[in-house]
């Protein structure tokens, strides 16, 4: 088979069918990524048409394997740039930018195909637009100071290549100008960008695919960690964000547990689905009232456990007497007219030289917890009060 700009057009249009298949068979299996999907499978199937298009050249309407061309093969573009801002949960971040180079592209190749015909000029402007339109894919999958995800990485270097390649094609444009589209069939200048951007074509399938992958990696992470009632971090989440908070450890980390009161009282009075609605409520009441940096999990049956980093005691002390306040004042509708309503008790410790690891914290923080449920309840106390001897 020789190696023509033909030759290399229909490879991309079964590259994209094949990608429309599988990205609409993802759409229909991933219903919690239906948004990014979604899109992507638009863009494949823009990709598939606007390929198909331009290898009927010569068959078909200058309009339709041109202009329409064109547009389908950038909206295709626009299409995945708009997956990828449901990926990083910033949907429409750049539309009006990608639109707008969709729409300006829209005029000059209208332009250079009927007021001026130039194909070289055609290949400058599509080629320069696609450039431009890998910039909003550059800027979302940007580092964002935390950890990079290599999926994320992988993507971005894709969009650098296909910036070099749109370049080098402006520039062959230049170096040989071309009067009519039969001179670029076997032209090394021409052919060689379109079987660079064929291999990328693949490497972009395969980036997307990956991506689609990690998502649902890191959903069923999330799932796992997360407590099913209440939606706040589990004890698993808190494992883990206790080795991962002490393998970087700066300044103090306090923690605050929290117990519900009278909690079996809720459930034997009113059954255990109200039990399950004041967990529910008292897990928002909590979260909506702590710092931003403070991390809120479900340690147990009815018990939270806050933790703070870089406090101190009397920052400490003051976020435990709001959650105090905030949990005696809370009262939960259930049933006709009745009203939930009880108090907690909280736990109180900050790490110190003698607290050798993070469960050894919390342990202290619990013995303070159960000092205030000896006395009633509805308090709060640090774990030196508890006055419990035992060698730390």
């Amino acid at each position: 088979m020789q190696l023509d700009v033909r030759t290399l057009v229909i490879s991309l249009m079964l590259v994209a069918g094949v990608n429309s298949l599988v990205m609409l068979l993802a759409w229909r299996y991933t219903s919690s990524m239906r948004n990014i999907t979604g899109f992507w499978s638009v863009s494949q199937l823009l990709f598939l048409l606007g390929t198909a298009l331009l290898a009927l050249r010569y068959a078909i309407p200058d309009f339709f394997s041109i202009v329409v061309c064109n547009v389908l093969l950038l909206g295709g573009q626009a299409a995945l740039q708009e997956g990828l801002g449901y990926y990083i949960g910033q949907p429409g971040r750049y539309r009006g930018w990608v639109l707008s180079m969709v729409a300006v592209q829209l005029g000059l190749i209208s332009f250079f195909t009927y007021f001026l015909p130039s194909l070289e000029w055609r290949i400058i402007c599509y080629s320069v637009m696609s450039a431009c339109l890998c910039i909003p894919g550059v800027l979302m999958l940007r580092k964002n100071g935390k950890q990079e995800e290599a999926p994320k990485r992988f993507l971005r270097g894709i969009f650098f290549v296909n910036m070099g390649i749109m370049a080098i094609r402006v520039v062959a444009a230049f170096i040989e100008p071309l009067s009519h589209e039969a001179q670029a069939q076997n032209s090394l200048w021409h052919t060689l960008p379109l079987a660079g951007l064929l291999c990328l074509y693949v490497a972009l399938s395969l980036g997307m695919f990956w991506m689609i992958m990690h998502k649902m990696s890191l959903q069923a992470q999330q799932q796992a960690e997360t407590d099913s009632l209440t939606s706040v971090p589990n004890r698993r989440a808190m494992d883990g964000y206790f080795a991962q908070l002490y393998s970087r450890q700066q300044g103090a980390i306090a923690v605050m547990m929290i117990d519900i009161d009278k909690f079996k009282d809720i459930n034997d009075s009113f059954g255990h689905r109200a039990g399950d609605c004041y967990l529910v409520s008292i897990a928002q009441e909590i979260k909506q009232n702590l710092q931003p940096e403070a991390a809120l999990f479900r340690y147990a049956g009815d018990e939270f456990l806050v933790v703070m980093q870089q406090t101190d005691r009397q920052a400490l002390t003051a976020a435990a007497k709001i959650v105090q306040q905030k949990a005696e004042n809370l009262l939960v509708p259930w049933g006709a007219g009745k009203l939930i309503q009880t108090t907690v008790s909280l736990g109180l410790a900050m790490s110190e030289k003698r607290t050798s690891s993070w469960d050894e914290l919390v342990q202290l923080a619990d013995l303070a917890m159960y000092c205030v449920k000896s006395k009633g309840g509805n308090g709060i106390a640090w774990y030196e009060e508890a006055k419990i001897k035992q060698s730390i």
